[in-house]
């Protein structure tokens, strides 16, 4: 999931922009990113558990799915653990910028037109 506020006038420079970086996503990633984003990923798990509601929900996957009390901890540590090969490998196979969905939310009177210049699928909704 890719989200995102923008100016209504660079609409369509940004919907390149975010096919651009999910095209390069895995064959352009450097190590440092790499780190950044496990660093990420992992302050954001610990993040997600600051409410009652948080932990609450964590209470109710568990039971939901059958997922071990070491759940969070167990994919901490994969993350952790992850190589550059295998980041590569999961990124080939999960993010294809050909397939993204975007969802413009805007005036159309004034961004529909540039948007069609992508030559993405566009279906209205009012």
């Amino acid at each position: 999931t890719v989200g995102t506020s923008v100016r209504s006038n660079v609409t369509k420079e940004s919907l390149e922009l975010i096919r651009e970086i999910l095209a390069g996503y895995g064959p352009d990633f450097t190590e440092a990113e790499l780190d950044n984003l496990r660093d990420a990923r992992i302050r954001g798990q610990a993040l997600g558990f600051e409410t009652l509601g948080d932990k609450l929900g964590l209470l109710g996957e568990m039971s939901a799915y059958g997922y071990p009390a070491s759940r969070r901890a167990d994919v901490a540590e994969q993350v952790r653990n992850m190589d550059m090969e295998t980041f590569r490998l999961i990124a080939g196979e999960h993010i294809d910028p050909d397939r993204l969905i975007c969802l413009v939310v805007g005036d159309a009177e004034t961004q529909l037109d540039n948007v069609k210049e992508l030559g993405l699928p566009v279906i209205e909704l009012n």
